[in-house]
């Protein structure tokens, strides 16, 4: 049943809330879009943020001009009647009366903030698909600690402990994120682009989608869980353009121009921009240094690169062992687990510089510790494999390890580096990582384009990623 259709005259619902919510439907995309770039700019704009009084997405709603608080008021009401489809018991119902009241407290007496709309957002969507969230088996164990906690309920949880570990805002311009509501469809490509290429201040775009299935091999195909996915996607981006000093001044300027000069609306190109930006399918170098590069330079190193990134992204074995050095890593740094979004594991890295499947159940790997953007070991070893119940993970760990680099400042740790390196580990596999992404973006190639459709376009893959490469070198470069 779409939105606009729910009746409002629940039985249990107290006649203030039901007229609270009234007549309350959901806005177009257009619209949203829209609104949501009205408040970011007057967010960004206000004399807090230009005198780093406040961030922005920590400004109340008393700060602000009238109708920012009224659009945010709007905003909540949709996405509890939103959420209000979803609940099956009386707790989950008397939780939603419980927070309704909260919010609508805290945005008429002006104190909400962005920040805690979007904790408040997060904690709906969490009533709504919990039981989705803890029987998917993908989720991270982070999240299902915080949401299997006795404080889930409590919105200043979510300032004290769930940002901290799980979802801290990035620092401004890049601190903007807005909620999208979809009574069907996806968020279109080229919004996405708009937002963080063309707008005057980049920001996320985060989808509450009725039927998310078409993502991730309908892994997220949950409203509240597909929301927290996309949520966790923007610190993740900030991360990756922010690696180097200036690189998003850089890689916007390159990909804005590429972008407008697709006037065409080329699929393919929209697409080859939207990995770069939304999953990072961007060299590690690039941004790094004191290297120049003109326009059309960085231009056709952008498009360049989408081969050997694509390759990368889409070679879920190499996927795999990755999350495999991550999770040891965790070990050898004795830290505790936290989502990837707000860890400040690039400051120390086991990258997977080769590997070989060399059974089903067993690879060669050679792994090298970074510190500092240097490297400071280097390890040969054997992987095994064990599979376990759930079709998505395994058991793995390492045998056979030796040394082939360490850095002189290292030498001291190595002994109780390898030690820490031993020992199994339950992590997701190589599966999951084909399933999650090349089997999704074969289906929006297939959306996009005239890729083959055919039962083997897997392998066609990388060589029809070469063509197009060509192709867009040829036709956007001068």
């Amino acid at each position: 049943m779409g939105i606009n259709a729910i009746s409002l005259t629940y039985d249990n619902l107290e006649p203030m809330y039901k007229e609270e919510i009234k007549g309350i439907a959901l806005a177009s995309l257009k619209d949203q879009l829209q609104t949501w770039k009205s408040i970011f700019h007057t967010l960004m704009n206000h004399e807090a943020s230009i005198r780093n009084e406040l961030k922005p997405e920590r400004i109340p709603l008393v700060r602000l001009p009238a109708y920012v608080a009224e659009e945010y008021e709007t905003k909540l009401k949709q996405f509890y009647i939103f959420v209000r489809q979803y609940l099956e018991t009386d707790e989950q119902s008397k939780l939603w009366l419980s927070f309704f009241e909260e919010d609508m407290a805290a945005v008429k007496n002006l104190s909400m903030t962005h920040e805690s709309f979007i904790f408040s957002t997060f904690r709906l969507s969490i009533l709504m698909d919990r039981r989705s969230i803890l029987d998917n088996t993908i989720v991270e164990p982070e999240l299902k600690e915080i949401i299997t906690s006795g404080n889930w309920n409590s919105i200043q949880f979510y300032h004290d402990t769930f940002a901290p570990r799980v979802f801290r805002f990035p620092d401004p311009p890049m601190s903007l994120v807005a909620p999208i509501f979809l009574q069907e469809g996806e968020i279109p490509i080229h919004n996405f682009l708009e937002a963080f290429l063309l707008e005057d201040f980049p920001y996320g775009l985060a989808a509450i989608p009725l039927d998310p299935t078409y993502v991730h091999g309908g892994t997220m195909a949950a409203p509240g869980l597909f929301y927290s996915h996309d949520l966790l996607h923007w610190p993740v981006f900030v991360r990756l353009v922010n690696r180097h000093p200036d690189r998003w001044v850089r890689l916007r300027r390159s990909l804005r121009e590429l972008y407008i000069r697709n006037s065409s609306q080329d699929p393919v190109l929209d697409y080859f921009i939207f990995m770069i930006l939304h999953e990072g399918a961007l060299n590690d170098e690039y941004g790094q240094g004191k290297e120049t590069r003109d326009l059309e330079q960085d231009i056709q190193f952008l498009i360049e690169q989408i081969y050997e990134e694509m390759k990368n992204r889409f070679d879920y074995h190499r996927s795999f062992l990755k999350n495999f050095f991550l999770a040891k890593l965790q070990n050898i740094l004795s830290k505790p687990f936290k989502l990837y979004a707000v860890d400040e594991i690039d400051e120390q890295r086991l990258d997977v510089i080769d590997y070989e499947r060399v059974t089903p159940n067993c690879y060669s790997a050679r792994a090298a510790l970074m510190a500092q953007n240097k490297k400071v070991m280097e390890i040969n070893c054997t992987i095994t494999v064990k599979p376990t119940e759930d079709i998505f993970f395994s058991l793995c760990s390492i045998k056979d390890i030796s040394v082939s680099f360490i850095a002189p400042e290292m030498v001291e740790q190595k002994d109780d580096i390898l030690q820490k390196l031993l020992g199994e580990v339950l992590i997701k596999n190589a599966r999951y990582f084909f399933y999650i992404d090349v089997k999704d973006h074969l289906k929006v190639l297939r959306k996009l384009t005239d890729f083959p459709s055919a039962q083997d376009a897997c392998p066609a893959f990388l060589p029809w990623v070469r063509e197009q490469v060509k192709r867009l070198i040829y036709e956007y470069t001068s």
